[in-house]
């Protein structure tokens, strides 16, 4: 097989203001394309190389994924995220998740399991706990950020990476806290396969954000 050059791109979100912070989105973003890199620089996978990307962005406050992510009606955090491969078109996805930091890493042990490409609230926290996953606070995911907007019923975004290994491999993921003031319960297109990620090696692969 013919070797490719490695390629990545992330993205933030286009609900992000870049009024409000934009250095601070910008340092977010680089630090997720260092991750990523990292990942193909070394020989590694697509897939392995997207997962890092977005866990970074749903570590950073500043991004609606993870912890920051935008707030329910009701006030809580509840996730969508999924991510693909586009070798095989293996794929898992994870919506309105609670308790869960990193949804994309808990999308790809579904993806890995091989037994269903998504699940949705209790269930997929049930798989999680099946899986050893771990868990946290659902108060560590709300910034005080979030809450003004809750309040104030800003809109929000998304985040996601696309990469090409050198093995000719595009994996996809996507990683969202979805519209804030959503109902309880509401799953975006984020989490669906075909919709809000997408791979195909032989085609292109697509992290979709916005409204």
């Amino acid at each position: 097989m013919t070797s490719r050059v490695p390629t990545l791109i992330v993205h933030g979100g286009a609900g992000a203001d870049p009024a409000e912070g934009r250095e601070e989105l910008r340092v977010g973003i680089r630090e997720a394309v260092t991750a990523g890199w990292q990942v193909l620089a070394g020989g590694g996978s697509a897939l392995d190389a997207v997962e890092a990307a977005v866990r970074i962005l749903e570590a950073h406050p500043r991004f609606n994924a993870g912890r920051g992510a935008a707030l329910t009606l009701e006030g809580s955090v509840e996730l969508d995220a999924s991510i693909m491969e586009g070798n095989h078109l293996r794929s898992g996805a994870v919506g309105a998740v609670t308790r869960i930091a990193h949804p994309v890493t808990l999308a790809r042990r579904i993806l890995e399991d091989g037994r269903h490409v998504l699940l949705v609230a209790e269930g997929a926290l049930a798989f999680a706990r099946e899986q050893g996953f771990p868990e946290c606070d659902p108060a560590e995911l709300i910034t005080d950020r979030q809450l003004k907007r809750w309040e104030a019923a800003q809109r929000g975004n998304t985040v996601g990476a696309v990469a090409l290994d050198r093995h000719g491999t595009i994996a996809a993921a996507t990683s969202t806290g979805g519209s804030p003031g959503k109902l309880s319960g509401r799953v975006g297109d984020s989490a669906l396969i075909g919709c809000g990620t997408y791979a195909e090696s032989t085609l292109a692969g697509v992290s979709c954000t916005g409204d």
